[in-house]
């Protein structure tokens, strides 16, 4: 992240707004809306929430760590500064971000970007959706949190409500600005030669995400595809070596039988059997039998090539789709409106775009929650949104039950209404060395023990 932020930071340095080409302008604009996308998952990753494990609490709470986030670098820092750096407050980052998103939406107004992998206004409205839910919810959850940022910065807003209002507003307009479209089943699966599942930016509800190609690949199996994507030959995560991605089985069992993303997993009645016309898979018949229960087909390798790093591997990174702001408009709307206009806001995205009987019989926004972060996690396993909600929501992790398919040492169980543990990052002890300022959080590491049956 502080190698990408120093890259911004160079740009928008040497830019002098007030004397300089409308291009020029919006690069700064491009600059400020990914300063604020670093931040606003800086502020996340390492700010500290409790656990309800005492020895990782108590020792937060006497190195007085509860509420910050980490050190703000800015484009004019001296090295002086930065080596006596103290991490902000949540209140001053969160002002931070939203002057760079405000920033670079007046300067990104008549921007048309060439190419996906560059934010144009409907990633401004995405991030500041992210941004509205994220304090909506500390503020519902913490009203001294609240409190305090009203205290010490001015974002216009006066409760939680208003901030679910905002990020209900802002996933609205990134939908219609973007013009994208959630995926459909064929697009789910990668077309009819399954080429570009979850592998390319040119897909319809890609928002945003990197552009990669072959000089962008580290190694023939150090890199994304060979990690993450089953179908492939060159990576661990292929059948080769068999380090295989695999959904969890309690969550498995929750999708419906009526949801056509079921087939993106391998049933476990399914395992070691042909795919038959189930499955829709760029393996063998022969190859699929070897592959085990709950592995994914979901994220492909480029133009479906299994074999040639050169060509599969380099598939493009996904920052988001579109399908997010209508789970962020979902909540919010469930927040400032009330259950009932959340759940016709949920129910009207899955009927449309997943499987026409769906119901939600949630009564109350508890139970509202936890069954949009059911679909939630269904629809985006495996893309790195989730964490973000279980940090802001502090719902507990359960990987340890019977008849678990986590594999051993990794079966570790979070605490109910807590933030799981290893969660809060912690920060390099190279960091303290360097920025005598810094205070460090507390050590996750072997707290939480592996369960057993």
């Amino acid at each position: 992240y502080y190698k990408f932020l120093n890259n911004v930071n160079n740009l928008i340095r040497i830019v002098d707004l007030d004397n300089t080409t409308e291009t020029n302008r919006q690069y700064v604009g491009i600059a400020k809306a990914f300063r604020a996308m670093i931040y606003m998952d800086m502020a996340r990753l390492f700010e500290f929430k409790k656990t309800g494990f005492s020895k990782l609490d108590d020792e937060a709470a006497t190195n007085g760590v509860y509420g910050l986030t980490v050190p703000i670098i800015g484009e004019n820092i001296t090295e002086a500064e930065a080596r006596n750096n103290p991490r902000v407050p949540f209140y001053t980052i969160y002002r931070y971000i939203l002057d760079d998103l405000e920033n670079a939406e007046v300067l990104l107004a008549d921007y048309l970007r060439p190419t996906k992998n560059m934010p144009d206004l409907s990633i401004i409205f995405a991030l500041k959706a992210r941004f509205w839910l994220e304090l909506g919810t500390r503020f519902e959850k913490y009203s001294n949190d609240l409190a305090a940022l009203i205290q010490n910065v001015d974002l216009d807003i006066d409760s939680d409500k208003d901030c679910y209002i905002k990020a209900a507003d802002c996933a609205r307009q990134a939908i219609v600005k973007s013009g994208a479209a959630p995926l459909t089943e064929l697009e789910w699966y990668g077309g009819k030669d399954y080429f570009t599942a979850f592998n390319s930016i040119q897909t319809s509800a890609w928002m945003w995400g990197g552009i990669m190609n072959k000089e962008n690949i580290h190694s023939v199996w150090l890199n994304l595809a060979g990690h993450l994507c089953t179908e492939q030959t060159f990576g661990v995560g292929g059948i080769s070596y068999g380090a295989h991605r695999m959904i969890s089985k309690v969550l498995f069992e929750q999708i419906s039988d009526d949801d056509w993303r079921k087939e993106t997993w391998i049933a476990p009645e399914d395992a070691g059997k042909a795919p038959g016309t189930k499955y829709h898979t760029l393996f063998t018949d022969e190859n699929f039998k070897k592959v085990p229960a709950y592995v994914h087909l979901k994220f492909k390798p480029k133009e479906g090539n299994m074999i040639d790093a050169n060509v599969g591997a380099p598939i493009d990174n996904l920052l988001m789709r579109v399908e997010e702001m209508y789970f962020i408009e979902a909540e919010a709307i469930a927040a400032s409106q009330g259950v009932s206009a959340g759940i016709s806001a949920l129910e009207n995205f899955m009927k449309t775009y997943r499987y026409s009987s769906y119901q939600c019989t949630a009564s109350t926004m508890e139970d509202f929650r936890k069954e949009l972060i059911l679909q939630k996690r269904i629809e985006f396993w495996g893309e790195g949104i989730i964490y973000w909600d279980y940090k802001r929501l502090e719902l507990s992790v359960t990987r340890g039950y019977s008849g678990t398919n986590c594999p051993v040492g990794y079966r570790m169980n979070s605490k109910e209404g807590y933030c799981c543990p290893w969660f809060n990052l912690f920060f390099s002890k190279f960091e303290s060395i360097n920025n005598q300022a810094i205070i460090l959080n507390p050590d996750p590491s072997a707290i939480v023990e592996d369960w057993t049956e």
